[in-house]
């Protein structure tokens, strides 16, 4: 049965992070595809990649959009809020977060609220200055921290920490993928039958079938380990590409894989 591009193995964001080739055979068995097929499979694994370095790019713009904005919150109270005295009455960390408690006046009356402290370290007794919101005396900060709630914090970790794994991941990802798709634009693919080499998962044997006499060794980009069945390393491919920039199409799965030549 030939295979077409929707049948190939889709990489996810789960697969590429967490477990890149997990691989269930389907129930139909696939023994060919079509060169072109196998062409747009390798793009589209080039433009999922771009995709998550955009993606990457978006989170970074959210993070520094959000800082932004955090700090003219902050610029704001210092500059259009009151200022009073408070005092340190508590410091505390909840949530792995640092934060204390401080008693300060609003219109003659004594309040105590928390606030989410930054890299300074006060002590109880501490002096420090409030600014406030007179519309809303809750919306304060202090002289020692900008009081970012503890959910716009999250937020920022979260865009900081999406940009570097998209980035980082969609990079790895693109610049492989990229490689691969040029030289399969100039080499082609060749049919052949692999089966496992006795150093498997680090050398898969392919014998070509337009030159049966003729074997190469592959290394393939992913240790693929327990995760390719013997009914899938053992069987029909399609190899595009040549020396390190080569691509394995297993047409059972079908699935993608990355490889070069061994030695």
């Amino acid at each position: 049965m030939e295979a077409r591009l929707a049948d190939v193995r889709r990489l996810s964001l789960h697969t590429a992070i967490i477990s890149p080739w997990q691989l269930p055979l389907p129930a139909r068995d696939f023994t060919s595809m079509a060169p072109e097929v196998a062409t747009r499979a390798v793009r589209r694994l080039r433009t999922r990649a771009l995709v998550l370095v955009l993606l990457g790019v978006v989170s970074a713009a959210a993070f520094v959009v959000a800082s932004v904005l955090l700090d003219d919150r902050y610029t704001g109270l210092r500059e259009h809020g009151v200022a009073v005295p408070g005092v340190v009455v508590s410091v505390y960390t909840t949530n792995h977060t640092d934060k204390m408690s401080v008693r300060f006046p609003v219109d003659g009356v004594d309040r105590v609220r928390e606030l989410s402290l930054d890299d300074q370290e006060p002590a109880v007794g501490d002096q420090v200055t409030i600014y406030y919101d007179p519309a809303d005396p809750d919306r304060l900060a202090a002289g020692i921290t900008a009081n970012m709630p503890g959910w716009q914090l999250g937020l920022l970790a979260g865009a900081l920490g999406a940009f570097v794994l998209l980035t980082t991941v969609g990079s790895i990802s693109l610049t492989r993928w990229a490689r691969r798709a040029r030289a399969v634009r100039r080499h082609g693919w060749w049919p052949g039958t692999a089966r496992p080499h006795p150093d498997w998962p680090r050398i898969l044997e392919v014998r070509f079938d337009d030159w049966p006499d003729t074997v190469l060794h592959l290394t393939p980009g992913y240790s693929a380990g327990d995760s390719l069945t013997d009914e899938l390393r053992t069987g029909p491919v399609l190899i595009g590409g040549t020396g390190r920039r080569i691509t394995i199409v297993y047409l059972r799965g079908p699935m993608l894989q990355a490889a070069r030549e061994w030695p």
